[in-house]
């Protein structure tokens, strides 16, 4: 009779690890490239599963560079990428998302996206889920930035052209 296995034997998708430990998909990607080859599979059209031993290894890597970051990042302590890759996601993953008011300038041929204007006057990307009843100069209150120049709104969509 074989036994269950139990989860910690069980390999994890990378975003799944990324999203329990709270840190940045982007983050967790580097900290994997300091894995062996041994430690993760990735197979196309599949997520990247993270075996038992890298997800040991990556507790070790993330305790490391939580030490590096608590003993005030001095140089010449620790190995420096991996701990400032690791302390930038936690305090990342503290703050919460902050929605920014954009306001529209044009329409993409993109059927999912808007240019538009920041609160500081740049020109951005914003991802909708549909741009059709969007118009020049209409309000987005509830965006979420995603890079520098990329933003996702969150809000409902309008019911019809420029009106809410």
């Amino acid at each position: 009779m074989q036994s269950q296995p139990s989860p910690t034997d069980l390999p994890v998708s990378e975003a799944a690890l990324a999203a329990s430990l709270g840190i940045a998909r982007a983050d967790l990607k580097n900290l994997r490239r300091q894995l062996a080859a041994e430690d993760w599979t990735c197979v196309p059209g599949q997520p990247v599963m993270i075996l038992p031993r890298g997800q040991a290894k990556l507790a070790e890597l993330i305790l490391a560079a939580q030490k590096n970051a608590a003993s005030n990042n001095q140089p010449g302590n620790g190995d420096g990428h991996a701990g400032e890759a690791v302390s930038a996601a936690v305090d990342r993953a503290k703050e919460p998302a902050r929605l920014e008011t954009l306001i529209v300038t044009s329409l993409c041929l993109n059927p999912r996206m808007l240019l538009a204007k920041n609160e500081a006057g740049a020109e951005v990307r914003c991802q909708v889920r549909a741009n059709t009843n969007f118009k020049a100069r209409m309000k987005l209150d509830r965006c979420r930035r995603d890079g520098p120049t990329l933003y996702t709104y969150q809000g409902r969509l309008p019911r019809r052209k420029g009106r809410y």
